[in-house]
């Protein structure tokens, strides 16, 4: 290795993320120390073989290879990968491949970066769980709302029937002693007259208390109907 090389060998072995460097045949030309530790192998043993058999233990290039790409298009290409390590565990390497071309503009090799996004993926699927129980906890509390809302209402309409009812019965107590009265003098009325058009009219007057008594008790009714409204509404609530 001559100057040059362990220049670049040893600028390289400083950066975190796994660089290799491959040709068209997908042999590897170089790797750095980060490369060389993921693949727990020796960096010579890995220069001159295939990168899909040291880096990934394949038999054959890939499925969706973007260094191949790279070499058809002659454009940088990106992609994600996820892999099972010896742990069990799942990774996630974030895979960037850059052209080399040479004088005549083909691509002569490809400069391949692997960092491992693993932290960041598992941060972003948190964050997403996270974002997906903020929504149900938000759900769940506007459906709260909404049935609060409208035991409101309901509390609020039967406070409104309890007042009208109030009213009511009030004003049948009120009504239901004179009518009554005007009953009973009807009555009395019709035994001493023995003029038939007086005696109608006292009749009149008679039917017309009796259709104003049915009134009042109807109001009474309606009273004792709104009380029991209420109650229940306030044991619901």
């Amino acid at each position: 290795m001559d100057v040059s090389e362990r220049f670049l060998q040893t600028a390289l072995d400083g950066i975190h993320d796994c660089i290799s460097i491959v040709d068209r045949n997908f042999q590897i030309i170089f790797v750095n120390e980060a490369a060389s530790k993921r693949a727990g192998k020796n960096w010579r043993s890995l220069v001159g073989n295939k990168c899909y058999a040291q880096l990934w233990g394949k038999n054959t290039p890939c499925e969706n290879c973007v260094t191949g790409k790279v070499f058809e298009t002659g454009k940088p290409q990106q992609i994600i990968k996820g892999t099972v390590g010896t742990d069990g565990r799942e990774y996630f390497m974030e895979h960037f491949v850059f052209p080399i071309t040479g004088k005549g503009g083909t691509v002569e090799y490809t400069v391949e970066i692997f960092r491992d996004i693993t932290e960041r993926k598992l941060l972003e699927g948190e964050r997403e769980q996270q974002r997906l129980e903020l929504g149900k906890r938000i759900r769940e509390l506007r459906h709260a709302y909404e049935e609060l809302k409208s035991l409101q209402n309901q509390l609020l309409q039967s406070e409104k029937m309890a007042s009208i009812g109030i009213l009511a019965s009030s004003l049948a107590h009120e009504l239901d002693t004179p009518l009554a009265t005007i009953s009973g003098y009807c009555e009395l009325l019709a035994e001493d007259i023995r003029d038939e058009n007086l005696l109608g009219r006292v009749k009149t007057i008679s039917e017309q208390v009796i259709k104003c008594q049915k009134t009042t008790r109807s109001l009474l009714d309606f009273s004792r109907k709104s009380d029991c409204e209420e109650n229940y509404a306030t044991s619901i609530i």
